[in-house]
């Protein structure tokens, strides 16, 4: 079953723009390309290093991960409910933490293009992870697994299965490895008049599935 992010990130990143809009201080603004890499940095790897800068407090950055995180959760629940298959909270606090630890090895560049002073323009390029391939991986493996026990208890199988599914899933997302391809991006973003910082210059949503599609293949 498949790893989707695109939602959360759709919630994610209105929830940021809304509390960097409204708590920005006065101190010396970030650039273009710099609030583009926080960007990136902070919703798809969760890293709050420069989250000072944009005026965003630790317990509303560690929040807005949490909700990051839960909705995550929640979706790999249902994937799992369509399939017929109980989960326990345990295991998708596993699968979830492998999830965005696989992602923080991501490392995008970001580089200026353009700038009028209240428009610029900014390019992402980053490698991806296949969560795909890991997914499809474990998904064959634990299948192949389970026939050749020649369990013929269907919900004895099942339970096989799932333990052996989110036993390859946790191995493969421990051991998951940036691609050696990568994915680019050019977006523009607008200074926002109230704060004076660099948002993207589309809406919040659109912007996060396009973040989603840098970091996945």
């Amino acid at each position: 079953m498949k790893i989707n992010k695109k939602i959360v990130l759709m919630l994610i990143t209105l929830l940021c723009i809304g509390i960097i809009l409204t708590t920005a201080g006065c101190s010396k603004k970030p650039t273009a390309s710099e609030s583009g890499k926080f960007f990136f940095n902070f919703l798809i790897k969760h890293d709050k290093t420069d989250i000072g800068k944009f005026g965003i407090k630790e317990d509303d950055a560690n929040n807005i991960i949490k909700t990051q995180m839960d909705a995550t959760k929640n979706q790999t629940r249902m994937n799992f409910t369509k399939a017929g298959i109980l989960i326990s909270d345990e295991e998708l606090d596993k699968i979830t933490e492998a999830q965005y630890n696989a992602l923080k090895s991501l490392d995008a560049t970001v580089e200026a293009g353009s700038e009028n002073g209240s428009e610029a323009t900014i390019t992402i390029t980053t490698p991806y992870i296949d969560f795909n391939a890991m997914d499809t991986k474990a998904t064959n493996d634990a299948q192949d697994s389970t026939i050749a026990l020649g369990i013929t208890d269907q919900k004895e199988a099942i339970n096989k299965f799932k333990d052996k599914y989110i036993e390859n899933l946790l191995a493969e997302l421990g051991s998951a490895k940036p691609s050696s391809e990568t994915n680019k991006g050019t977006y523009k973003f607008k200074k926002d008049a109230q704060s004076g910082l660099w948002v993207p210059d589309m809406k919040a949503e659109e912007f996060g599935e396009q973040l989603v599609k840098l970091a996945e293949k």
